[in-house]
């Protein structure tokens, strides 16, 4: 994979793994002129399956310094477009059926894509609104480098993660690991109404 397309990574000051949370959603669609996903790719606020909690402000670097260059990605595997616009979002912004799933949700990453409408692409599209009207969804997930975290106590009891600061890798359709958080979601695709229920699946462990 090469040219405008191919993903690459920057170089970083700090050697941190990249981490991955993958998120359910209310329903994705295209429009083969348009090709526009639009939703809520994370959470901040809530604990999440796996202990870890995004904290409000923790993507204002990346999104100062890098957001028109965070590729939109299909199972972080595909080119699949390219990052319109980005935002962190409060809670008054998030969709009401995000604050009822999160009641402890600040707010949100918002972000707007636009599919690279490839033969490929255009099938990838096709087969998640096909799992969608079946009720079966793919999800949506961020990658990220974590740049600053502490320790802390989960609602679960268990020691958790508060995520200060991360740094975007990509973000994008998921269709084949199972979500960590089940308030995320797309809240406009262009092409197909929103409202298929969310589906809360177990985390994916191991």
């Amino acid at each position: 994979m090469s040219g405008l397309f191919a993903f690459t990574e920057e170089p970083m000051a700090t050697a941190a793994p990249v981490e991955i949370k993958a998120l359910p959603f209310e329903g994705i669609g295209f429009d083969e002129v348009d090709g526009i996903v639009e939703g809520i790719a994370a959470v901040t606020g809530n604990w999440d399956r796996v202990n870890e909690c995004i904290e409000a402000g923790a993507f204002a670097r990346t999104i100062a310094e890098r957001k028109s260059k965070i590729p939109m990605g299909y199972d972080h595997e595909h080119a699949f477009g390219l990052t319109l616009d980005m935002a962190e979002i409060s809670r008054a912004d998030l969709p009401q059926r995000v604050r009822s799933a999160a009641p402890d949700a600040t707010g949100g990453l918002w972000a707007k894509g636009q599919v690279v409408l490839t033969d490929e692409n255009i099938r990838r599209l096709e087969r998640t609104r096909e799992r969608t009207l079946a009720g079966k969804p793919p999800g949506m997930s961020i990658t990220y480098r974590v740049m600053r975290d502490q320790k802390a106590r989960a609602p679960s009891g268990r020691e958790g993660r508060l995520l200060g600061e991360l740094a975007l890798n990509e973000w994008g359709v998921q269709d084949r690991l199972y979500p960590v958080n089940t308030a995320a979601m797309v809240t406009e695709a262009k092409g197909m109404p929103v409202g298929v229920p969310v589906v809360d699946t177990k985390a994916l462990v191991g």
